[in-house]
């Protein structure tokens, strides 16, 4: 009996040190961390007219795929031009160009902005002719004798604007006509276009006005006019007093 108990000792010590066991969980690989991958800005909007303004908002794009709005601290290189708030809304101040930059974790995105003045509208004013030349049938019909004799004349015009491009309809004093142009990088506004002078048909360029708060023109330029009917050309130097929009 002491035997066997001595043999069945050494037996269950053998098993607890050497025997069989179940196999140890392994321990799990650390999760990837998801990290900012890119931003964009929405919308995709360029173009701000003066005192107008846009709401931009920011995308990320993260490592595993997936996006996701985020808030971001918005800035821009020119506050005299366009300023942004810290919700990405976006106020254009003057004509010009300014980058609206969003930055999210480290990463940045900008965008582009543009700011033209607002053109559309009912324009109502005045010129001074300064300065005028003519020749062949022009100095015939004592084109520049009238202009400067008349010294102050009458502008109106009707504009409609779609992003940086201006069309519309124009009077100044007797000659009646249509004009379109493209706002150029410092706002300014240079027109040309056709119409007629006691039913003469003109041609007319050269007219850059300026505005700098959507309700004034400014501008000191020179005004050719040519006619399929009559010989040789005008040029008359002109100065703006003024020129509003209506209400």
């Amino acid at each position: 009996m002491v035997h066997r108990a001595l043999l069945l000792a050494v037996v269950l010590h053998a098993a607890a040190c050497g025997g069989s066991s179940s196999p140890s969980t392994p321990t799990p690989a650390p999760a990837t961390a998801v990290t900012t991958a890119s931003v964009a800005i929405n919308p995709a909007t360029d173009l701000v007219k003066i005192l107008g303004a846009e709401a931009f908002t920011a995308t990320a794009t993260m490592s595993d795929g997936s996006s996701k709005s985020v808030a971001g601290t918005w800035t821009t290189d020119a506050p005299a031009i366009a300023t942004v708030d810290s919700a990405g809304k976006v106020t254009g101040i003057a004509p010009g160009q300014a980058a609206i930059t969003v930055t999210y974790e480290s990463v940045k995105a900008t965008r582009t902005i543009r700011v033209v003045p607002d053109y559309q509208g009912n324009w109502t004013g005045d010129y001074t002719v300064l300065t005028c030349q003519d020749s062949g049938d022009f100095t015939k019909e004592d084109w520049c004798q009238a202009a400067l004799r008349n010294g102050v004349v009458r502008v109106t015009m009707a504009l409609t604007q779609t992003r940086d491009a201006v069309s519309g309809t124009w009077t100044h004093d007797v000659m009646s006509g249509t004009a379109q142009g493209t706002i150029e990088a410092d706002g300014a506004l240079p027109l040309a276009g056709t119409g007629t002078m006691d039913r003469i048909p003109m041609a007319i360029t050269g007219w850059r006005a300026r505005s700098t708060d959507n309700r004034s023109q400014a501008g000191k330029f020179t005004m050719n006019f040519t006619s399929t009917v009559w010989s040789g050309s005008a040029q008359a130097s002109v100065e703006i007093r003024t020129c509003t929009k209506s209400p």
